[in-house]
C-alpha cells in the first residue's frame, strides 16, 4: 500500500494578521482568508486527490471545502489535525508573550521537541496524533491521494519529524507557511517528496 499526502496549512484568519495565538481556538477566516483559499483551489483542480482530510476547527475546515469545490470529494474532519493546544497563552499576541513571558518562552524553547506552553501541550504530543490520524486516512486511502488541511503547528511537527530536526533556538526556519508539502506513506514508512511548494 502507497498513500499520498499533500500537506497545506489553513488560509488567513483574522488573528493570524495580529499574530495573536490561536492554539485550538475556533477562529473563522478572513475575507482575504477566503480569497487565498479559493485562489488555491483554481491553482490545485488538476490534484488526483480522492480524500481530503481537515482538522476540525473552523479555519481548516472552511480552507478544505473551499479547496473541495473543483474536487467533490469527502471531507473528513478529524480533531488529531488541530494546532497545538497553547494554554494559557492562547489569545496573547506574540509581542505579549515575548514581554510579558519572557523568560518561561526561553525556558521552553531549550526543551525542543517538549515545548510546551502553560497549561497546553507539547509538540510530541501533536506528532503522536498527527501520525496517528495520517495512519487512519491512508486505510481509508489506501493507494490513493489525500489532501490535508491543518496548522502549521501540525505541518512543522510532521516535517520536523521526518528529517530528524529539533526545535531548539537557533535554528533557521525552513518550514515555509504558505505551501504545499508532499509526503508519501509506503510499506509503513512515511517519508517527504517535496517541501514548500509555492501557493499563489
Amino acid at each position: 500500500m502507497s498513500t499520498r499526502f499533500t500537506l497545506v496549512r489553513h488560509a488567513v484568519t483574522p488573528w493570524n494578521a495580529q499574530r495573536r495565538i490561536q492554539g485550538q481556538s475556533d477562529i473563522p477566516l478572513a475575507p482575504e482568508g477566503i480569497a487565498q483559499a479559493t485562489a488555491w483551489a483554481a491553482a490545485l483542480s488538476g490534484l488526483d486527490a480522492t480524500l481530503i482530510v481537515s482538522s476540525d476547527l473552523r479555519r481548516a475546515v472552511q480552507t478544505a471545502r473551499i479547496l473541495n469545490e473543483p474536487h467533490g470529494l469527502p471531507v473528513r474532519p478529524d480533531e488529531r489535525l488541530r494546532e497545538q493546544d497553547w494554554g494559557t497563552w492562547v489569545g496573547l499576541t506574540a509581542c505579549d508573550i515575548d514581554r510579558d513571558h519572557a523568560a518561561e518562552l526561553a525556558a521552553q524553547a531549550e526543551l525542543g521537541w517538549d515545548f510546551r506552553p502553560p497549561g497546553g501541550e507539547s509538540r510530541r504530543e501533536v506528532l503522536a496524533r498527527s501520525l496517528a490520524a495520517l495512519a487512519d486516512a491512508a486505510v481509508a486511502a489506501p493507494d490513493g491521494h489525500v489532501l490535508v488541511v491543518a496548522h502549521l503547528g501540525v505541518v512543522k511537527c510532521l516535517l520536523y519529524h521526518l528529517l530528524d530536526c529539533d526545535f531548539l533556538p537557533g535554528q533557521t526556519p525552513f518550514v515555509a507557511s504558505r505551501a504545499l508539502h508532499r509526503l508519501r506513506l509506503e510499506s509503513a514508512q512515511l517519508s517527504i517528496e517535496t517541501m514548500n511548494e509555492a501557493l499563489p
